[in-house]
């Protein structure tokens, strides 16, 4: 213990001994830092949470502005309705078209021509007066031509063939015979009688239709336009477009042709039934036509397999009517004989 005592007073003064540092240490200064980058982690989080429901809400916004605009074109266009794809639409035309176009000569069946057509306009629609014509009209034919979708309606259009037949009155002069007394004279009268010059039309007629419930009204009044002309003068005809390619060597052509040969006389002449040996698909005309000859062809390698642009020449049965007629073929070897995988009626294609 003196000892102890010793050591805590050497020159006789007591010594105190040294606290002991307890503060707990101060935050190094790069701390700063990462509480900083934290913050502005969660910051943009939370911007990036509002700004993509901001744009979650234009997206539907515009989503929803679309399908209004969708369906409000549905609305308009008549396709969406199926009543103006049906075939009652057209019958219905066509029965119109026949009380239109077949105008009464008399006047006095004009009226019922009126009270015939009335009932297939809407209402409030004027019908053209035909009492003061002088001709008539006689339908001689309708074919359907196209129909032009309009809005809340259709523009259906027939090709139509009709006579316009103009009554003309006119006199001529005639001998008559008459009798004076006992005696029989001859005298000249004027005779009133009508002749009638024919006009053949042919015409596209356009009947606007409106449909409603599955029923339809004209709901103007119709018209006729000109035939376009639907001859192109500038497209070209299909070709083959392996020409260029090489072709098959001299003695795989001279199988190929024997082949053709035998195939196409089968192809008109035999039942579809028996192509089933030599066609993945059977087909064939079955004794429509005869098989004439193999007017030309061309075959060219393709894998494993031959493809062959032929124009063989069919015939009416009985006749001299003979036609061309344009095929590519793909064969297949088989068991040393030809196969044919595929048959399509065009030069074109592979």
């Amino acid at each position: 213990m003196f000892k102890k005592w010793k050591e805590m007073m050497p020159e006789g003064k007591i010594r105190r001994e040294k606290k002991m540092n307890r503060d707990i240490p101060k935050a190094k200064k790069h701390g700063k830092g990462i509480r900083f980058l934290l913050w502005l982690v969660i910051f943009m989080i939370a911007i990036s949470g509002v700004l993509a429901y901001l744009k979650a809400i234009k997206l539907d916004q515009i989503v929803e502005k679309q399908s209004n605009k969708l369906v409000a074109l549905q609305n308009d266009d008549p396709r969406a309705d199926s009543t103006y794809d049906s075939h009652t639409m057209q019958l219905y035309v066509e029965d119109f078209i026949a009380k239109y176009i077949n105008l009464p000569e008399s006047q006095e069946n004009r009226t019922a021509y009126q009270e015939s057509l009335a009932p297939y306009y809407a209402t409030g629609v004027e019908m053209t007066d035909v009492s003061k014509f002088s001709g008539y009209r006689v339908l001689q034919g309708l074919k359907y031509y196209d129909t032009k979708y309009l809005k809340n309606s259709a523009l259906v259009q027939y090709k139509v063939a009709y006579e316009n037949i103009t009554v003309i009155p006119k006199e001529r002069k005639k001998q008559e015979k008459y009798k004076d007394g006992k005696a029989v004279k001859v005298r000249q009268v004027v005779e009133k009688y009508n002749e009638t010059q024919k006009q053949s039309v042919v015409a596209v007629l356009n009947v606007p239709v409106t449909a409603k419930d599955g029923q339809y009204a004209v709901t103007e009044n119709v018209y006729f336009s000109r035939m376009g002309d639907l001859k192109s003068e500038t497209l070209s005809g299909v070709t083959n477009p392996l020409d260029s390619e090489e072709e098959v060597g001299l003695s795989e052509r001279d199988k190929v042709e024997q082949f053709l040969n035998d195939f196409f006389k089968k192809y008109a002449e035999a039942p579809t039934s028996d192509l089933m040996y030599v066609m993945k698909e059977p087909e064939g005309l079955d004794g429509l036509k005869n098989f004439v000859e193999l007017r030309g062809f061309k075959a060219y390698p393709f894998k494993n397999e031959i493809i062959v642009k032929a124009t063989p020449v069919f015939q009416d049965k009985g006749t001299d009517m003979a036609i061309d007629e344009s095929m590519t073929l793909i064969l297949s070897k088989k068991e040393n004989s030809l196969f044919v995988e595929k048959l399509t009626h065009t030069m074109g294609g592979e």
